[in-house]
């Protein structure tokens, strides 16, 4: 696999990527290792940014890692809120994911639940 859209061609032709609120999906909550993919997220492409996921918080909040900008950095993503940065507490839900020069114009969607495109279940991945 060398690059986003080829990894979730062979993902889902294993029937191993699902949409992140898909309700036919077994299990909707990401195992730690599980793949997150995102669209738009560099250069307007799809697939453009691959996450691992770390693990899950009481809230359904993701903690990732991803790199961007030639930097390894931990981000979330709350596939529930997916337009909202915080939670009502001030916890963060949704990491922005344009780095760099790499800023949208006023208006685009540039938070993680946003751009959020799937879910690849590794053990689904490996079989």
């Amino acid at each position: 696999v060398t690059d986003g859209p080829a990894l979730v061609e062979v993902a889902r032709g294993r029937g191993a990527l699902a949409a992140p609120t898909d309700p036919d999906r077994a299990v909707r909550v990401p195992d730690a290792g599980d793949l997150l993919v995102f669209d738009r997220a560099q250069g307007g492409k799809p697939a453009s940014l691959i996450a691992v996921v770390l693990g899950v918080d009481e809230r359904g909040v993701i903690e990732m890692m991803y790199l961007a900008g030639g930097v390894i950095r931990r981000g979330f993503v709350s596939p529930a809120h997916p337009g909202r940065k915080r939670d009502d507490a001030g916890r963060i839900l949704n990491t922005s994911m344009r780095h760099g020069n790499d800023q949208p114009p006023r208006g685009t969607h540039y938070l993680s639940g946003e751009l959020l495109a799937g879910v690849v279940g590794v053990a689904a991945l490996a079989r």
